[in-house]
Parts: C-alpha cells; structure tokens; sequence
C-alpha cells in the first residue's frame, strides 16, 4: 500500500512539473512489460491470448459484461477493473499502458507525460487493420511469435470460411440496423457482412463508415435481411426498438430479422472470425448443416 501511494504520488508530482520520468521497471532496461494495464476493450481481448494472465494488472471495466465482451470471465478478480482515469491506472503500478486514438484527448496528454511506457492500440476499421494491430499489439508487449501465431490462427478460420462461402450460389442483401445507425464500406461490419456471403445493403448505397440512415433510405433499399445487433448478452434474443413503419419491409414480412450478438458483430479483435463465423451459419445455415453448434 505505502509503495502504491509512493509511486501515486511521485507520478502526481511529475506530472505537477511538467516533466516525465524514465520509464519504469523491466520495460525500461528493454525487458517485456511484465505489468500491463489495458484501457480498450480490444486489447482486453486480444492479451487474453498473447500473455500469461499474470503479467496483466489492469483490464477495462467493461471487460466482464457479456453482451459486449468476448472475453467475460477470462481475467480474475484480482485484476483491476480500469477506465481512462489516470488516477486508477497508476494504482496497478503498470511499466505498460494500452490505450486507443479515440480516448479523450486530454486523458491520452496526460498519459504521454506520465513516463509510463504507451501503447496506442490503432483504430481497427478493417480486418486486416484488426490483424496489424495484434501484430503491434505483440511487438509491443514482448510476444511477436504468439501474436504471429495467433494472427495465422484466426486467417485459417476465415480460409476454411471462404471455402464454405465459395458454394454459395446467390448472397443475400444485408442491411444493419442499430437504433438508426448502419455500417458503411471501411468497417469490421461490412468486412463481416461480405465474408459471410451477403452483399452490405449500406455500402451499395454508397455509406461509409457509421453514419445514420434515414427510415426513407431502409424502405427504399428493401433489405431481405435485417441484421440488428443485441447487446444484452441474451445469446441472439431480438431487441426491441424496430420502428413500426418497417413492418412492410421485406426481411419483416419473411421473418428475417435477424439478431446477432453484439460481442460479435462489434469484434475488434481475434473474436472478428466468431463474428463472421456466426453471420455465415445466419445467412446460410444450409452449408454448416450436420456440423454442430457453431462455436
């Protein structure tokens, strides 16, 4: 306790100056990070494959909540659970901190002057920047082979995805749907969307990124699958929240309304397979028929 509140306080007093420190510990000497603290979900994830468990003392407080996280139940009590306050971080005494482009500003300022070691885990808008983004994520915390090992992993997953997609004779078109928000061209959605053999209704309308669509802009395009995702952990239950006026739509009409776990499709990780693995059984359950549940 006396050391925590000693490291507290000397970091405290180091920011106060305006200056930074060495950095600490076994990263310091060119060492791995043997104290690692992850601020994103994404890095929660993917360290839960790269390190052993001890060598992580802080975790995102979201890192438990099933509707969301892939990794729920993977990381003991004895972790910290962190968000972006310098404050708590500091109390795991961490020689290494993850941390994402699109954290605040003022909180990614001032965990640059800290001298802790940072890591900035990129902004993944594709898979294959999901995959560079281990491979950093790797270099950074020592483990290039496992990261190398995990990336092959989760590209062998997809292959033998692409050959069972390969059969498909016609690809439904897909529109996501979440509370008035949609994923465009240059998005893990849409990657997972057209890898699982569907066509991205968004991105044939020409969106990119997460923008809004206007109700106008749903009936117009009259998806034959409406693709929602559920966020309560409910292992795929239909949220409620689907205007009334889509009743005529065409995937309501038919029935294929489809809810997909939100863990899933909002994987920024090596869980972006599982997410496409589950679309695929979704849009085309006749080609993984005799094979079992789908994880």
């Amino acid at each position: 306790m006396f050391l925590r509140r000693g490291m507290f306080l000397l970091a405290l007093s180091t920011l106060a100056a305006g200056c930074s420190r060495p950095e600490q510990g076994s990263a310091a000497a060119g060492a791995p990070p043997r104290r690692i603290c992850s601020v994103t979900l994404a890095t929660d994830e993917i360290l839960a494959d790269l390190v052993e468990p001890e060598r992580v003392v802080g975790v995102t407080y979201l890192v438990d909540d099933p509707g969301i996280s892939n990794v729920a139940g993977r990381y003991s009590k004895a972790v910290a659970r962190v968000d972006a306050d310098i404050e708590m971080i500091l109390l795991t005494e961490p020689d290494l901190v993850l941390v994402a482009p699109f954290s605040q500003a003022g909180f990614l300022g001032v965990i640059r002057r800290s001298g802790l070691g940072v890591h900035e885990h990129r902004q993944n808008d594709s898979f294959a920047e999901v995959l560079e983004g281990i491979l950093a994520l790797g270099s950074a915390v020592g483990e290039p082979e496992r990261a190398a090992n995990l990336v092959a992993r989760v590209q062998a997953r997809l292959a033998l995805l692409d050959e069972k997609i390969a059969q498909v004779a016609r690809r439904p078109r897909v529109l996501y749907w979440a509370r008035g928000w949609t994923a465009g061209a240059g998005t893990n959605v849409h990657d997972m969307i057209e890898r699982a053999g569907a066509i991205n209704v968004a991105a044939e309308q020409g969106l990119t990124g997460h923008p809004q669509v206007s109700l106008e802009l749903v009936l117009a395009s009259d998806p034959e699958i409406l693709l929602v995702p559920d966020w309560s952990g409910s292992d795929g239950e239909l949220p409620s929240g689907l205007p009334a006026v889509c009743r005529n739509l065409s995937a309501v009409r038919a029935g294929r309304v489809v809810a997909v776990e939100g863990r899933l499709i909002g994987a920024a990780s090596q869980h972006v397979a599982d997410g496409v693995e589950r679309l695929a059984r979704l849009f085309h359950p006749e080609l993984f028929e005799g094979d079992g549940s789908w994880r």
